[in-house]
């Protein structure tokens, strides 16, 4: 089952944040980030495509 499609999350990046979890599957509805800085944009690119 596929989530709701204008869902989208966030997810620090991490090892353990792709291993094995089907996270792939939901690219385009999740941003990975590597540090703070890259989760505000990610938070003002969300927020400028529900516009």
């Amino acid at each position: 089952m596929k989530s709701d499609p204008d869902r989208h999350g966030i997810l620090f990046q991490h090892p353990w944040s792709l291993n094995g979890t089907g996270i792939e599957d939901y690219r385009s509805q999740v941003s990975y980030c590597p540090e703070w800085e890259s989760v505000v944009k990610a938070v003002e690119t969300i927020d400028r495509s529900r516009q």
